[in-house]
């Protein structure tokens, strides 16, 4: 799995989260409309951004769970 860097400053909008996730825009929205996904830093129109640094404690441990998952599968299963 590879990692991106962000920088810090940075404000990422739902696209760019998503990306970098790995998910879809509407899954983000879903999570976000449930509480599982921290509340975005700034609106600007219907667009919404997070700060990187508003999502380094939500990202990090999501994508230690993401990593522990991938390396329970054998790398020749196919899904």
């Amino acid at each position: 799995m590879t990692t991106k860097t962000v920088n810090t400053d940075a404000m990422l909008n739902m696209k760019e989260v998503a990306d970098a996730l790995g998910i879809g825009q509407k899954a983000l929205r879903v999570r976000l409309s449930k509480g599982k996904f921290p509340e975005p830093t700034a609106r600007k129109g219907a667009e919404l951004f997070w700060s990187a640094n508003s999502l380094r404690g939500f990202v990090a441990p999501t994508q230690r769970v993401l990593d522990a998952i991938n390396n329970e599968f054998d790398e020749d299963v196919q899904f």
